[in-house]
Parts: structure tokens; C-alpha cells; sequence
């Protein structure tokens, strides 16, 4: 797809987007797949290679209500300025409005800042629980002075301080599905999580892992997939 600002979805106030493959769209302004506005739940959606000046995936701007991001792929999207997956600009919004929860962020690139994440607007405040961010280039989240971007139970490669972080291998599959091992497993806040992953899988406790989540159920996995038992792992 091909336009200005969102190539594949422009939000409208409390849209939900669901479910969906965004994959090689590009656009010459911001949000390669997705420009968001406030009210929006976007869920359980792949993103790859989509490409945008800011925001290769999804663009936030002048929005001033309450968004979910939750449970999606984000792979090998590209902004040409900043925010490789998600960019946040002029978001005028107060406390916790933005909440990205058990989302993955592989692989995504920006020119300038902030692979993963980039903020850049006035009075924001992210909420980041349960993520993994990894391989992201021009580092894995970067925001402005006046932006506030709290990290909880996430794995951030390079390290975030916050509770519940680490800073370790994700061992991914092929698919990037967490590999047995992983220090990504059962260490997620349960309070934050949906009950079932971005594939409709329930959440599971690993009988082999020591949980170091918390809330109800303390076992949730970080990403966007939970490990299910003694599933195969793909490409291995």
C-alpha cells in the first residue's frame, strides 16, 4: 500500500484493529501500516517490513485519549527519521494513556532514533509492560525531554531500569516464538496480560521455569507468544 499517513488503516476515534498481516506498505509521511488515534486497541497484528519517514509501522500524532497496543509482532520496519516500529509525536496526552503490552519488537530500524520506540511529543507518558525489545537499531526506545516512558517486565536489550526488566538473549525460533530456556518465560506481570496470547493460546505455566512474574497469574511469558509446554520450535 501506498499513501501518506497510515498505509494500510487511519484510525477514527475508539478504532479497534485486530488480527491482521501489515506487511510492505510504505508511506511518505508517518505510520507505514497504522496512523492511530485516540481509543484505538490494536491487537494481535503482525508488522513487517513496512516503511515510513516516522513511525515505520504505527504513528501516534495530536491524539488525546487513551490507546492499547497489545499483543502484536512487530518485525523489520523502517523509519527513515525515527520510531522504526511506533512513534509517538505531538501525543497530548496525560499519565498512562499509551499501554503497549506483550509486544515484540525484532529487528526494526530508524535513521535517526529509537528503532523500537521514539517519542517525541510534549506531556507523554508510555506505559511498556511485558515487551521484548531486541536487535531494534539507533536504540531500542529513545524519547524527549518532556516524555516520560516507564518500562516494566520487559526485556530490553542494552537494559532499561524499572521493575521486573532484564537485559537477555530472548532465544527466539525462527518464528520468534520464545525457545525453551528462555528468560522471557513466566516472568511477565499478569495483571497487564490478556488471558490468551496473540495466537488465542492460553497462558502457561512452564513446570521447568521458576516464575519471576507477578500479579494473576505470575507466569505470564514476555512477547507476544506464549510457550506452550513442549511445543516444537520452528527452524531448529
Amino acid at each position: 500500500a501506498f499513501a501518506v499517513y497510515g498505509g494500510a488503516v487511519a484510525c477514527q476515534m475508539n478504532t479497534v484493529v485486530r488480527g491482521n498481516v501489515f506487511e510492505d506498505s510504505y508511506v511518505t509521511g508517518g505510520g507505514g501500516a497504522i496512523s492511530g488515534n485516540e481509543g484505538a486497541l490494536i491487537a494481535n497484528n503482525i508488522f513487517r517490513r513496512n516503511r515510513a519517514s516516522r513511525g515505520g509501522a504505527i504513528i501516534f500524532s495530536d491524539c488525546s485519549g487513551p490507546v492499547r497496543v497489545e499483543g502484536n509482532l512487530f518485525e523489520e520496519n523502517h523509519a527513515e527519521l525515527f520510531g522504526g516500529a511506533i512513534a509517538v509525536d505531538n501525543f497530548h496526552i496525560f499519565l498512562d494513556e499509551l499501554k503497549l503490552s506483550n509486544n515484540t519488537l525484532i529487528k526494526n530500524t530508524a535513521g535517526t532514533s529509537g528503532g523500537g520506540i521514539h517519542s517525541s511529543g510534549s506531556w507523554i507518558w508510555i506505559n511498556v509492560t511485558n515487551c521484548i525489545l531486541w536487535e531494534n537499531s539507533q536504540g531500542q526506545i529513545r524519547h524527549g525531554a518532556v516524555s516520560v516512558v516507564v518500562v516494566r517486565f520487559s526485556d530490553v536489550q542494552g537494559g532499561w531500569a524499572g521493575e521486573g526488566n532484564i537485559n537477555a538473549d530472548p532465544r527466539f525460533d525462527a518464528a520468534w516464538h520464545l525457545k525453551a530456556g528462555s528468560p522471557c518465560l513466566d516472568a511477565g506481570d499478569g495483571n497487564i496480560a490478556s488471558q490468551k496470547d496473540a495466537e488465542g493460546k492460553p497462558r502457561f505455566d512452564d513446570p521447568n521455569v521458576v516464575n519471576t512474574g507477578v500479579g494473576n497469574p505470575d507466569f505470564t511469558d514476555l512477547g507476544a507468544y506464549e510457550r506452550q509446554g513442549r511445543q516444537a520450535d520452528s527452524g531448529i
